[in-house]
């Protein structure tokens, strides 16, 4: 899609990605699903103006649905929506005002059914009139993004589009690909990519001068080659972040299932489309947005307008443009493409173990990526504590006197003297994100480190028992602190669920971890007992059982459905859905386990 100079209506009209005569045209085709005469470019038109710019209304969402909620994702973590106006919401200014589009949160589309669905953050990066040259250099021609096509000038591009007039719903310089790569580096707890991109560089070519409306052979290899080429260099560089989970391409729907032509137009763009999902590892997943809309429109002899998936307009036709109710059906597509692709969202589960000289010991699909044992930290002050970078690409162990020791991927930060921490420290949690961390003495002070926020602690405070242990809210705006009578110590957005304060144990507290939804927490006793808080379940414990070695740890699985408890022996125990991948009880030690960390 493609902005008319601004001179050539009013304010609003500017803000649209309209059609020209030649697209209007085709759009008419479409709503009264004329076939006789129709081109195959006209078939792609007309298959293409069913996804290429692609909006919800309010107004116009007749029939209520909603995503089928899937829960893939057993972990928080953010959303990265990519592509054109299908992925912005994007609405025409028939059924929308000038106020309406100084606001981007008014253009609801897809990605938010997901994002509620999957419990995910959402991102939403795309843009419309996006094409898959202009989302990977913001000067290469668009179709109304970062600037329009306009047939009859010499100097294409034509300066301005839809971002010079009106806001995205993320703000950023540059092209959608840069901003991605960027995102994804700092973000690597990010779950889920999805794209849609394709049909506006089939309606550039389709107004290019000299390719008879992209009807010949050669204007239809070059178009297919184009996205074909640039989807293989936007994949690379989204992999090449080192992003490793799910990109999720959506293909097009059409606008008109009875229409041959069309049907075949909307189908030769899916098939370009798709072909290079097997260019990285691993592999797109494509979700079947054509399908998402065939089956209710069957109903209605075909027609998406009549089944309610595209927004009706004044005058009583429809635009090209799904209503919220076509918006949820594609949203659905992406949740089922997920589930049919059995694809791993997180690294292989396993834990790792620190011991107090340093050691480390990796079990299940925890990676060994290197040991403190035998270096000067570790000689002078033991080790206390150890948190994984979320993603599983490597670990920090911290050490009493607050020597910070990072591993594989985990970044390195300036360490504090002890003068400055008061007295011993005792624990250490990651950020969300993995770009920092906060370390917990024993008096209740917190130190942040990277991305890590200060939210508050009990360092000068009165405490009945020493703090023992610090756990992370999920999103990095808060924290917790546990003291070894079970006293539990809320900060920033981390939520206050109950504690073991002030009541019986048979022996002091010595960890706590968070239910990955930041909706409950875990204590664990030196005996190996479970005190389980707000949504976290029980599932069993050491409690009253024969230990060779008293509890010093725990780590909860990705999904909150188990845990494992770790002795100082290295003897670890499972419960719930947590696995049994391996242990160090019963072999030899040079120091004792301290602590743990789980991956997965």
């Amino acid at each position: 899609m493609r902005n008319e100079p601004m001179a050539a209506g009013t304010e609003a009209e500017a803000r649209e990605p309209r059609h020209h005569g030649w697209y209007r045209q085709f759009a008419r085709r479409c709503i009264t699903r004329a076939t006789v005469g129709v081109t195959l470019a006209a078939a792609l038109v007309t298959g293409f103006l069913g996804a290429g710019i692609g909006a919800a209304s309010a107004t116009t969402a007749t029939t209520a649905t909603t995503a089928t909620p899937g829960a893939y994702f057993s972990t928080p973590g953010y959303y990265l929506a990519l592509g054109d106006s299908v992925a912005f919401g994007y609405r025409p200014p028939q059924v929308t005002t000038t106020a309406q589009y100084a606001n981007a949160d008014n253009f609801v589309g897809y990605p938010t059914d997901v994002a509620a669905a999957e419990n995910l953050v959402l991102v939403n990066a795309s843009c419309p009139g996006e094409t898959t040259a202009s989302m990977l250099s913001a000067t290469a021609q668009s179709n109304g993004c970062e600037n329009s096509y306009n047939p009859s000038s010499s100097t294409n591009p034509v300066p301005g589009g839809y971002r010079t007039t009106s806001p995205l719903h993320v703000s950023y310089t540059g092209s959608q690909i840069a901003f991605a790569e960027q995102f994804l580096k700092a973000h690597p707890t990010t779950r889920l990519i999805t794209l849609d991109i394709g049909a506006n560089d089939a309606f550039i070519c389709e107004a290019t001068p000299g390719t008879k409306n992209c009807t010949t052979s050669t204007a239809l290899a070059n178009l297919a080659t184009q996205i074909d080429t640039n989807l293989t260099t936007i994949y690379k560089d989204l992999r090449g972040t080192g992003y490793t989970g799910p990109i999720v391409t959506l293909d097009y729907y059409s606008t008109d299932y009875a229409s041959t032509a069309g049907d075949e137009g909307t189908q030769y763009l899916n098939a370009v489309i798709n072909k290079p999902s097997t260019s990285v590892n691993p592999p797109v997943i494509t979700a079947n947005g054509y399908a998402a809309f065939e089956t209710p429109s069957s109903a209605f002899g075909g027609s998406t307008c009549a089944a309610g998936l595209l927004v009706k307009l004044p005058n009583g036709t429809c635009n090209v443009h799904p209503t919220l109710y076509g918006h949820r059906l594609l949203a659905q597509a992406i949740e089922q493409a997920l589930t049919s692709a059995k694809v791993s969202v997180a690294n292989p589960p396993g834990y790792r173990m620190a011991a107090a000289d340093g050691g480390m010991f990796a079990f299940g699909g925890s990676a060994f990526d290197g040991s403190g044992a035998g270096s000067s930290a570790t000689a002078t002050s033991k080790v206390v504590g150890v948190a994984e970078v979320p993603g599983g690409g490597g670990y920090w162990m911290v050490t009493a006197a607050g020597t910070v020791l990072p591993f594989g991927d985990a970044a390195t930060f300036p360490t504090l003297p002890a003068s400055v921490l008061g007295s011993p420290v005792v624990g250490i949690a990651a950020t969300p994100e993995g770009q920092g961390y906060w370390l917990v003495t024993s008096n209740g002070g917190v130190f942040s480190f990277g991305d890590a926020g200060f939210y508050g602690s009990m360092g000068g405070k009165p405490l009945n028992k020493p703090i023992v242990g610090i756990a992370a809210a999920p999103y990095g705006g808060g924290y917790w602190e546990v003291a070894a009578d079970g006293g539990i110590f809320a900060f920033g957005d981390a939520q206050f669920y109950g504690s073991m304060g002030g009541k019986p144990l048979n022996k002091p507290i010595v960890g706590i971890a968070a239910t990955p939804d930041g909706g409950g927490y875990w204590e664990v006793a030196a005996d190996g007992g479970i005190f389980a808080f707000g949504d976290a379940g029980f599932y069993g414990s050491m409690g009253g059982k024969p230990l060779n070695k008293p509890i010093v740890g725990i780590a909860a699985t990705p999904d909150s459905g188990g845990y494992w408890e770790v002795a100082a022996d290295g003897g670890i125990f499972a419960f719930g859905d947590a696995q049994f991948d391996g242990s160090m009880g019963g072999k030899p030690l040079d120091e004792p386990v301290v602590g743990m960390a789980a991956t997965g």
